[in-house]
């Protein structure tokens, strides 16, 4: 179960050369959202795009995770202009549907160069979040050729989570989060998700 849920690696980075480098931050809790901040403020990434709706998961049931993110990173010095909103996702493949567009948008029409998205969940979910963008950017690009100079590669990084490759089994909360995901991956999988 370990090897299916969990990305060999925790990180891919890109060099901080050639384009413009855009955290995704997957909703699910504020500890995704301050590594992005960690690598705003770092200078590898120079936008974040925040996504989560009011879902399952959500901290506040009235207002979206996304609008909750991007108020902790404006606090913490992120200009306004520089965090992008997807405030309708309730799940991840929602997350990646919605997201999806806001980067083609943003990368064609104002950036006007190559944009390097990097994923930012945590650990044991980044398999499922990676699967799920590369096929949806997969999609995205078959219907617009011209995102393949756009768009060029993904990069993830994890945040930090209690919930790691070597430390899940140790808790309840770990082992139900992990065969949560287990499920989840099989079933993306089954029905052609990723």
């Amino acid at each position: 179960m370990e090897d299916v849920v969990f990305q060999r690696e925790a990180e891919r980075l890109p060099d901080r050369d050639g384009g413009v480098n855009i955290a995704v931050v997957f909703g699910g809790g504020t500890g995704r959202a301050e590594h992005a901040l960690e690598l705003y403020n770092s200078g590898l990434v120079e936008y974040i795009l925040v996504s989560g709706g009011i879902g399952p998961y959500s901290e506040d049931r009235n207002i979206p995770e996304a609008e909750l993110m991007a108020e902790m990173l404006s606090e913490f010095g992120v200009p306004d202009d520089h965090i992008w909103i997807e405030n309708r996702s309730r799940n991840t493949l929602e997350n990646v549907r919605y997201s999806m567009p806001i980067i083609i948008n943003e990368s064609f029409m104002h950036l006007n160069t190559p944009t390097r998205p990097i994923l930012v969940t945590s650990r044991f979910h980044l398999k499922r979040t990676c699967g799920l963008f590369k096929k949806e950017l997969r999609k995205a690009r078959h219907e617009a050729p011209m995102l393949r100079s756009l768009i060029k590669s993904v990069y993830w990084s994890a945040s930090p989570s209690r919930v790691e490759r070597r430390m899940w089994k140790k808790s309840t909360k770990g082992c139900a989060l992990v065969a949560k995901e287990f499920l989840r991956i099989v079933e993306y999988k089954l029905l052609g998700k990723m």
